[in-house]
């Protein structure tokens, strides 16, 4: 087999911070400093797949807001159809993205842990990131930024919500017992 086709996991100590890059294929477990590697290829790879996904749907979002601009100047622009071409592979690529992050699988366990991801992370930005944005923006005199932070915080809580009750639906539906 050839080295191309092998997949490697970075490993770290916990104490001496030492990394190691082994193949995927490794056996047995490797220790540093009297204690077992950890495998960090996650924290380093989700790592770029959020900042992956932030960028692409930041793109797509940018991209869609100068279409709507073009659309109420010239609708029959050539550049126009190529610009939501581009916007839908923009979107595809980030739900990519979005997939490999979350870890989505065909197991139904997959898909709790995919919707608890999903919330703990709206529940971070809902309570703790856009009301600290709210406070900052308002120390500014700047109510617009304001207004869409505290707007991005209702939203998120209502999204949490409806997670919710969606998360505890799948998990109560017959076909997610083992």
């Amino acid at each position: 087999m050839s080295s191309h086709n092998l997949t490697y996991d970075l490993l770290e100590c916990g104490r001496c911070r030492q990394r190691v890059m082994l193949t995927s294929k490794s056996r047995g477990e490797l220790q540093c400093c009297g204690f077992p590697m950890r495998n960090v290829t996650y924290d380093r790879l989700g790592h770029y797949l959020d900042l992956s996904l932030a960028q692409k749907s930041s793109l797509a979002q940018c991209l869609s807001t100068i279409e709507s601009k073009l659309v109420q100047s010239d609708s029959s622009n050539k550049e126009l159809t190529h610009l939501k071409e581009l916007i839908n592979r923009q979107q595809a690529v980030a739900g990519k993205f979005a997939q490999l992050l979350m870890g989505i699988s065909d197991e139904p366990t997959s898909l709790s842990k995919s919707f608890m991801n999903v919330i703990d992370d709206l529940y971070l930005s809902s309570l703790n990131l856009y009301p600290s944005f709210s406070l900052e923006a308002k120390s500014e005199a700047n109510m617009e930024y304001v207004r869409l932070f505290d707007e991005a915080t209702e939203l998120d809580k209502e999204t949490i919500a409806l997670l919710e009750d969606t998360l505890y639906r799948v998990e109560k539906s017959p076909q997610s017992t083992p």
